[in-house]
């Protein structure tokens, strides 16, 4: 959509149906593996975050993904479009350029990370 960078392109489930990315200011996500279209989810308002902040998708839905940032958020396909919200009221920042970066499902028991 824009040249540049982009980052932490993840699946849910491994396949290319929801296919999620970052861009400074943005989540890309692309829809569908045979006819791809691509849509664009603003960061949360407020959202302090790396550069290109880590995006997991959600091992229980494929549609859906997580925002790491100071914050945990939860993006939820509800439509056409994504709708945010706030996931863990835990703050990860300890001071300035510190965010949460890493997020890992169990594949034995996928809603314990």
């Amino acid at each position: 959509m824009i040249s540049g960078d982009y980052g932490h392109l993840n699946s849910g489930d491994g396949d290319h149906d929801y296919v999620f990315s970052t861009y400074p200011g943005f989540v890309l996500i692309q829809t569908g593996e045979q006819n791809p279209g691509l849509d664009m989810e603003d960061f949360p308002a407020g959202a302090s975050n790396l550069w290109l902040p880590p995006v997991v998708a959600d091992p229980l839905d494929q549609e859906d993904f997580f925002f790491l940032g100071d914050h945990l958020w939860r993006y939820e396909k509800s439509g056409s479009d994504w709708t945010e919200s706030l996931h863990s009221n835990r703050d990860f920042s300890i001071g300035a350029g510190s965010y949460l970066s890493a997020l890992a499902f169990s594949p034995a028991d996928p809603p314990r990370a």
